[in-house]
């Protein structure tokens, strides 16, 4: 069984992350879940089958937690994968590790696949800096060593972190029951080296938290002042949402609904200078996602202007061809039969992938029907760097195009 945090919510509440847990690993010796090294974020550089690949690995040991999965990349390939590790054995960390592999852009659309099942596979353990193990391809008949290490002379170190709280809610009933306020984060490691690249990344972080009264002196600091900001905040929202005057049926499905708040904010590129975090918020009615893209190189936030000499028609003719051809629309009918808009504007919603660039569109304001449902928050429409050449800022392409 694969442990998840739910479909398009990536993150659940502390009290189902424990009791999920345990339905499945009762007899299983556990540790402390919030002690340093047992929630961990790590890069990893390597090779499989002589081909170069990239690994962003997320795993939380006491558990056996993917909070929201982890991602990696050929670099001979516009795709990034996205893989979920089966709950293992044990949650020791000498424990041998399994995980089932689908494209990013499709992720949990396989809920019940077993591992042998499944057409992409790795079965890996983690010594050290060190990750070994077997990759296999079942629809190639591929299988092949794994050897990566981690590694951060490209990217950034990162600390995962995770907090939370509850606030009592009064029942119509009589008594209450707790609602659950959960956060991930991420906070620079000691490993990294680079004061002047934290100091940076820490004050980003700040901004794209909403936190921008608060001066980043120390490392933990930022992870400290978005849990802090959220938890106080979730409060405040709680208690008026369920004010005692207001008391509600504890067994209705809006009050159920309303029972968790979350916020992650973990890295989804973190290579070759670049960094793009990305932020999930849910507050028991809808979730929202941001992008945050940073160049560690000169200390900036990254907009698309910096990146691209915006030619707003073509670009816009590019991506609706993109669009169509993923969601199956045709070529000539016009997107207004399905879609709020009869072309797509250019988004500033995006982010940098190792291959190219991902524009996203907020799926609930494009859909003429609301009953329609789908996996993202927000549509999703890659372009590739090539594609994109004759558009790219100078600096920019000199830098992408050395890594391609």
């Amino acid at each position: 069984m694969i442990k998840k945090f739910l479909p398009a919510i990536v993150l659940v509440s502390l009290s189902l992350f424990l009791c999920n847990s345990l339905v499945f690993a009762q007899e299983k010796k556990r540790g402390n879940p919030y002690a340093e090294g047992e929630n961990i974020y790590k890069h990893y550089a390597g090779s499989i089958g002589g081909r170069k690949v990239v690994l962003d690995l997320v795993w939380g040991f006491q558990g056996g937690s993917n909070f929201g999965g982890s991602y990696y990349y050929f670099t001979d390939s516009p795709q990034v994968n996205h893989m979920s590790i089966l709950e293992p054995p044990t949650f020791e960390h000498t424990e041998k590790l399994r995980g089932i592999v689908e494209p990013e852009e499709n992720p949990w659309n396989y809920e019940d696949l077993s591992f042998d099942d499944a057409d992409v596979t790795w079965d890996f353990h983690i010594d050290g800096n060190i990750l070994t193990g077997v990759y296999r391809k079942k629809s190639t008949g591929e299988e092949h060593a794994l050897y990566l290490v981690e590694t951060y002379g490209k990217s950034i170190a990162f600390d995962m972190v995770i907090g939370s709280d509850r606030v009592m809610i009064p029942s119509s009933s009589g008594g209450g029951a707790a609602a659950e306020i959960f956060t991930l984060g991420i906070s620079p490691s000691p490993l990294t080296t680079n004061i002047t690249e934290m100091d940076f990344v820490n004050k980003e972080l700040l901004k794209f938290t909403q936190i921008e009264n608060i001066q980043s002196e120390y490392i933990a600091d930022y992870y400290k002042a978005m849990r802090v900001n959220f938890i106080k905040g979730s409060k405040i929202y709680f208690t008026q949402l369920f004010a005692s005057g207001n008391a509600v049926n504890t067994e209705s499905a809006e009050y159920k609904s309303h029972l968790t708040r979350r916020l992650l904010v973990r890295p989804v590129y973190n290579d070759t200078g670049f960094l793009v975090v990305k932020k999930y918020f849910f507050d028991g009615e809808k979730n929202t996602e941001q992008y945050l893209n940073l160049d560690l190189k000169r200390s900036k936030r990254l907009v698309l202007a910096d990146i691209l000499k915006i030619n707003e028609r073509w670009l816009s003719a590019m991506i609706e061809a993109a669009f169509r051809s993923k969601y199956n629309m045709g070529n000539t009918a016009k997107l207004n039969q399905w879609l709020t808009v009869d072309r797509l504007p250019v988004s500033q919603k995006y982010s940098l992938s190792p291959r190219g660039i991902i524009f996203y569109y907020d799926k609930k304001s494009l859909i003429k029907d609301k009953s329609l449902t789908f996996y993202e928050a927000d549509f999703a429409v890659f372009i590739s760097y090539e594609q994109l050449r004759s558009m790219m800022k100078r600096d920019f392409a000199a830098r992408i195009w050395s890594k391609l």
